[in-house]
């Protein structure tokens, strides 16, 4: 059997539990007049809060740009319309990119929380 760890180190481990969070798709090519999709996983069902954001590329812009958040078992809320946010399930989002915007060379990027 493998040592036990002392109390206080498997407190701490305890403490530092974190969330693993997958996007499957990590470089994507998408043509220009076609939609397209990217999905968002995560290891623990008390996150319930998905966020999709968005990086120009190009630009010279370097913020992220909130395209909109998903809560589990409600509508999204999209800060840009022209996207649709899919919860398939706690644990499972995508994000449909428009065609306008799949032309345009940029970063999506997801993350996820307990609260908003």
């Amino acid at each position: 059997a493998p040592p036990s760890l002392p109390a206080w180190l498997e407190r701490l481990r305890s403490l530092c539990h974190g969330v693993t969070v997958t996007q499957k798709e990590r470089f994507k090519a998408t043509q220009a007049g076609t939609q397209s999709s990217i999905t968002c996983e995560h290891d623990d069902s008390s996150y319930l809060f998905i966020y999709w954001y968005r990086q120009e590329l190009y630009s010279g812009k370097t913020e992220l740009q909130l395209i909109g958040l998903s809560i589990q078992g409600n509508s999204p809320n999209m800060e840009n319309k022209n996207y649709t946010i899919y919860r398939q399930n706690v644990t499972h989002a995508s994000l449909k990119i428009p065609p306008d915007e799949a032309a345009e060379p940029a970063k999506y990027f997801c993350a996820v929380s307990k609260a908003q």
